[in-house]
């Protein structure tokens, strides 16, 4: 019975596969249906096997994806060239583009990302995150890859009012990364839990998410609440205690002035942490420590998850 980590003969599962490209199992299937690349002798019904063969065209699809191809032209040019061709992507077609995207001095990654988010090629996307993620982590993807594209089109947004689709898929495509990254990564350092939480009314999430997915992959175990109104917050802390609560804040708002007076502050002690430009000028309670970005605040969030 062919199993999922190969046999004598170099036959792979999906699963393995899967992993050997760092794309979910779900997106090969995908490929094969839509663009006919895939197990060269799989028949309906049948448990996928691939060859050293598929395996191959499969790299190189994946290598002109992460290099800002479409999957359309890079399964195309994978099937087109078969084993040993180069992997550079097809020239951008005209639906790729990431036109009005202003990226300067951008690198691979970003200027693939962008093109791939232009073009609304969520399955291009998908790779070039899973593809930085697995080489430089949460972090120095959020920071150094989605970071200048979702900047980039909220300035095409305000010079052109178009490109709302573009960060709606981004975000739908950031967000499923990170939450992948929570759900492999396995709590190593056991300890109070760690609760995290934006503030009540506020509806931007997505830096909340990698801060989750930034925590989870140093093994420390969280809990993400979104936002919450302030009584239940304030329940959420009195029944788990702990250790710390981190709260986001994307914008301004009355909702902040007098938050901490009234919350509970559980015993032993609480680390109270905050991020997010919401907070800037906001008067703050000594003991709550406040964090300008993404690394400081996992580094705070697993101290405290740790201590």
């Amino acid at each position: 019975m062919p199993g999922e980590q190969g046999r004598a003969d170099d036959v792979l599962g999906v699963a393995a596969v899967a992993r050997r490209l760092g794309v979910a199992p779900a997106t090969l299937r995908s490929w094969h249906r839509r663009y006919g690349i895939g197990p060269s002798s799989y028949s309906s019904g049948a448990r996928r096997a691939y060859t050293a063969e598929d395996v191959a065209r499969l790299e190189a699809m994946h290598a002109a994806m992460v290099r800002g191809a479409s999957a359309a032209d890079a399964a195309r040019t994978a099937l087109a060239t078969g084993l040993g061709a180069s992997t550079e992507p097809t020239p951008p077609s005209g639906r790729q583009g990431g036109r009005g995207l202003r990226l300067p001095d951008a690198g691979p990654r970003v200027r693939g990302l962008g093109r791939a988010a232009s073009a609304l090629d969520a399955e291009a996307v998908d790779a070039v995150l899973d593809d930085s993620i697995t080489a430089l982590g949460v972090a120095a993807t959020w920071d150094g890859v989605a970071r200048p594209v979702l900047v980039a089109i909220a300035e095409r947004w305000q010079r052109t009012s178009t490109g709302v689709e573009t960060e709606h898929l981004l975000s739908e495509c950031l967000l499923r990364a990170f939450h992948r990254v929570v759900d492999r990564a396995p709590v190593t350092r056991s300890g109070r839990p760690v609760l995290l939480a934006a503030v009540p009314g506020e509806a931007h999430h997505l830096p909340l998410s990698a801060l989750a997915a930034v925590v989870a992959e140093r093994g420390v175990g969280a809990r993400s609440l979104a936002a919450l109104p302030e009584a239940s917050l304030r329940a959420a802390v009195d029944r788990t205690g702990p250790a710390a609560v981190f709260l986001w804040a994307h914008g301004p708002g009355p909702h902040l002035e007098g938050l901490f007076t009234d919350l509970p502050r559980p015993r032993p002690g609480c680390r109270w942490i905050v991020g997010g430009p919401g907070w800037a000028g906001q008067d703050l309670p000594g003991e709550v420590l406040r964090c300008d970005t993404l690394s400081e605040a996992a580094d705070q969030v697993e101290r405290a998850g740790t201590g």
